[in-house]
């Protein structure tokens, strides 16, 4: 007996196809447009969000790299130290001086008198420098100086000296004894007293005299019989001397 055989066609699933634009009906069409446009308008927000909350932390970033980057390339400088004057006179009575002082070798050395600059110069191997010939004016100057380095980088300015120019010499006078007069004593010794007319340097017959507070001086000095020249010399701070002179007997008595 023949056996029947069965033949079963097996029924593959197809995908479902969307329609093509041309087959969707107006409304279709209008609710398709829709989707599309409010999923770019999502599309849209979110990227925007996006870019608002990270890109400060972005921008941060680069510039943090672009900082360390420029950082690393930049060439640090430093500013030299002060120059320093040495043995500066309180007062002189030059209209022209030399100023020496000291500072870091090989430094362009600015020196500013009474607010412009003067002059210039380098210092040497042992940050030495010089200069000669600085113009004065009466009175009060103030001076300081600068160094400046290959790089240009300029010091604080020095502390600032002044020096006064005084070409006037002190007043002096001889108080006691008087010119002509005769002193007499047994110990061989005269008394001088006399005035200045500022802080001064006395001397009488060569012998260093006592100046007080109130610029006199006194000094007692030897004596013998006859004519004694008594000399006095007073000199001040900037070097101005002033000579006085009289002349005494001696007489050995009381």
């Amino acid at each position: 007996m023949a056996q029947r055989k069965y033949s079963r066609t097996s029924k593959t699933a197809r995908p479902s196809r969307q329609p093509a634009l041309h087959q969707l009906s107006d409304e279709q069409l209008t609710q398709h447009l829709m989707k599309i446009v409010l999923g770019t308008f999502v599309f849209l927000v979110v990227i925007l969000g996006s870019l608002m909350f990270f890109a400060p932390k972005l921008g941060a970033f680069f510039g943090l790299l672009s900082f360390r980057r420029n950082d690393n390339n930049k060439t640090v400088v430093v500013a030299p130290a002060s120059p320093v004057f040495s043995d500066i006179p309180p007062s002189t009575k030059s209209e022209n001086l030399t100023l020496n002082g000291f500072t870091e070798p090989g430094m362009t050395i600015k020196l500013f008198v009474n607010g412009p600059e003067a002059q210039s110069t380098i210092s040497d191997n042992e940050g030495l420098f010089t200069f000669i010939d600085v113009k004065l004016i009466e009175g009060n100057n103030k001076i300081f100086a600068k160094a400046v380095n290959e790089q240009g980088a300029e010091s604080d300015a020095s502390i600032i000296v002044s020096i006064l120019l005084d070409n006037k010499a002190p007043d002096v006078s001889i108080d006691t004894p008087t010119n002509g007069e005769t002193v007499r004593n047994l110990n061989k010794r005269v008394l001088v007293k006399g005035t200045v007319s500022e802080l001064s340097t006395v001397r009488v017959n060569g012998n260093l005299a006592v100046q007080k507070s109130d610029n006199t001086y006194e000094i007692v000095i030897g004596a013998e019989e006859g004519d004694l020249e008594i000399k006095v010399e007073a000199t001040d701070e900037a070097g101005n001397t002033k000579t006085e002179k009289i002349f005494i007997k001696y007489a050995k008595g009381s």
